[in-house]
């Protein structure tokens, strides 16, 4: 069946969804979660159990997504396919906050962590079929411009937001609400469902095994996990980096953070607020490139795209370790930032582009998404090697995170001309 052609309009009201997810993350892995970790247990093993919670969650959201996905699709219920799992994933976020919100104990932040990633994959494995299921092919690069506008916008409001707000419970709430507001915004504006198929008569197993034996699947798998791989080996650690090797926080000679006397506890509030600035100036330029990429997309091919903007993203993260400079880190930003958006919105177009099934669509985007989170067991897993490089030599645990995520970014632009169904 030809699939309608989409107003803007309709685009945005699709992707409200990820806007949520997108700022929920965004903030929680790159300063609030950290923080309250770092508030909790001793300074010498902050990387090791911050990255245990990292790694927890992405043990989980290897399955997660593609279970909830073939749940939806072999199960479907009066209310639709993928409606009831919107509304729930958005309840069971909503409590993983309450349970985040006052952390009086390290193994608070672990149970809230996990009931927050399951909250996210019983949604967003059904929720990952929308664009794929719904939106021609010749306006998927655009849809998913527009997906990634939504994604770093979200996270330049919750920024400003964030460092308006002060308060951890204060942004807790706030991002709780945000989460029920654009769940709404999507069940009004998606109103029609994916035509009916056939009910899959794989178990889950045989589902979840059954896309690997497709050339293309294997591949755009592997080049998104090396990009995520990439991105989180630096987003994850960021705040430690600034507090423990930058310390200075002025661009071109005017302050962003004040350390104040310069001890541990001004040096590590400087370092959260200062972070905020960066992924601000990140977020903006990428939402930028995320929309321009997208209509380029569309013209030029997707995998154009996905080269020239990992390549980017690999060569301005080299320096920056070296350099240690809060002027150094802005304005490299600013490339990797544009190159990041064109990335992300080109990418999720070239894989709906080649989803091996349109029966199981949920599954395959769910376990396709799998992609973005399994790196997150390396990143988890490199605390300890951050913490042990680090007490050698200072600095040189992020020197290593920097330079691994540099050739990760290098290797998953470069293997993308393996996809052979998608231009």
């Amino acid at each position: 069946m030809a699939l309608l052609r989409r107003s803007m309009a309709w685009q945005f009201g699709l992707s409200a969804y990820w806007f949520a997810t997108s700022m929920k993350w965004f903030l929680l892995l790159s300063a609030v979660l950290p923080g309250q970790v770092e508030a909790l247990v001793p300074g010498g093993e902050k990387g090791t159990l911050w990255g245990r919670v990292v790694l927890l969650g992405a043990l989980w959201a290897l399955v997660g997504p593609a279970l909830f996905g073939w749940l939806s699709e072999r199960f479907p219920t009066k209310y639709g396919k993928w409606r009831p799992w919107l509304m729930l994933g958005s309840a069971a976020t909503v409590g993983a906050m309450l349970v985040l919100a006052r952390p009086e104990q390290y193994s608070i932040i672990v149970l809230g962590y996990v009931l927050l990633q399951i909250g996210d994959d019983l949604a967003q494995g059904p929720y990952s079929s929308l664009i794929p299921g719904l939106v021609p092919t010749e306006q998927r690069g655009r849809a998913s411009g527009v997906m990634g506008f939504l994604q770093l916008s979200a996270q330049i409001v919750g920024a400003l937001a964030a460092r308006a707000l002060g308060d951890v419970v204060l942004i807790y709430i706030m991002l709780a609400s945000v989460n029920v507001l654009c769940a709404l915004i999507t069940l009004a504006t998606v109103r029609e469902e994916i035509p009916e198929r056939e009910r899959a008569p794989e178990n889950f197993a045989q589902a979840w095994v059954k896309p690997w034996r497709n050339h293309d699947f294997r591949w755009v798998w592997f080049t998104r996990f090396l990009n995520a791989l990439g991105f989180y080996m630096v987003y994850t650690y960021l705040l430690f980096f600034l507090s423990d090797v930058v310390r200075e926080f002025r661009v071109f000679g005017m302050a962003i953070a004040d350390v104040g006397g310069g001890s541990p506890d001004e040096i590590r509030a400087a370092a959260s607020s200062a972070i905020y600035v960066i992924v601000l100036e990140i977020s903006l330029i990428a939402g930028v490139g995320a929309l321009v990429a997208g209509r380029i997309a569309d013209r030029v091919g997707r995998k154009r795209v996905v080269y020239v903007a990992g390549v980017v993203m690999a060569l301005t993260l080299v320096p920056v370790p070296f350099l240690a400079s809060f002027t150094a880190l802005t304005l490299l930003a600013v490339p990797f930032a544009f190159s990041y958006g064109a990335y992300q919105s080109a990418d999720w177009a070239l894989a709906s582009d080649v989803m091996p099934d349109t029966r199981s669509l949920a599954k395959d985007m769910g376990l396709w998404q799998s992609s973005i989170s399994a790196p997150q067991i390396l990143t988890g897993l490199a605390g300890m090697v951050v913490d042990a490089a680090n007490a050698a030599r200072p600095g040189m645990g992020y020197q290593f995170t920097f330079l691994f995520a540099a050739v990760a970014f290098a290797l998953g632009s470069m293997l993308i001309t393996r996809v052979r169904g998608s231009t």
